[in-house]
Order: C-alpha cells, then structure tokens, then sequence
C-alpha cells in the first residue's frame, strides 16, 4: 500500500481522470473504502481512507502507478497554464515595444490554454 499519495482534494478530479481514460471504477465497499479502480491486468484496486490520515488517501500498490499517472498528467496541465498566463502578462508589458511581438505571444499563450 502507498500512504500519502492521492490527496483528499483531487478526488474529484482522479475520478474525471479515470471517465476521460475510460478506465472503469466504482463507489468503494464499507467505511474505509473510497473507490474502487479496475487497473487493466491488476483487476479492481482500492483507495482507502484512513483515520490517521486526514488529508491523503491509501492507495493499493496496483494502483500506485495509474495515480502517480494522473498527478503527472495534472502537473503538466498545471504547468502549460502557468506558462500561457505568463506569456500573456509578459505580452502586455512588451506591446509598447513592439507590437507584433506580443500579438505572437498572446498567440502562444492562447495555444497553450486550449491544451489545458
């Protein structure tokens, strides 16, 4: 089992993860389990909730891989909005200088943001 690996918080957003993987899952069996996840070739895997840990779940180690998949994945969409916001702040402070530079990077920057 991995502790502290899925934050309570991104629940939702691991559940919306598996939908647009088509990766079947399912309400979670008694009070413990949150989720159950059938990962292809480990069968249904299971995220628990412990009481001696407030803000993370426990995930089965077949699960392991597919959640550190998801926060990666989450890292990524993450990183290209930080850069499409700066390129767009840095757009406008460039425009006084030279106006096609920042129609490029407001370009870009837009670029970006469809991908997140």
């Amino acid at each position: 089992m991995s502790r502290n690996l899925l934050h309570k918080n991104k629940l939702l957003e691991f559940i919306i993860y598996l939908e647009e993987n088509s990766i079947e899952h399912r309400e979670g069996k008694g009070s413990y389990q949150v989720l159950q996840v059938n990962v292809p070739g480990q069968g249904w895997q299971v995220v628990f909730s412990k009481n001696n840990m407030p803000e993370h779940y426990t995930v089965n180690v077949g699960l392991e891989q597919l959640v550190r998949n998801f926060i990666n994945a989450s890292k990524e969409k993450r990183s290209l909005s930080d850069i499409g916001n700066e390129l767009h702040n840095l757009s406008c402070e460039v425009v006084h200088f030279n106006e096609d530079w920042a129609i490029q990077m407001s370009k870009l920057a837009e670029e970006l943001w469809k991908r997140t």
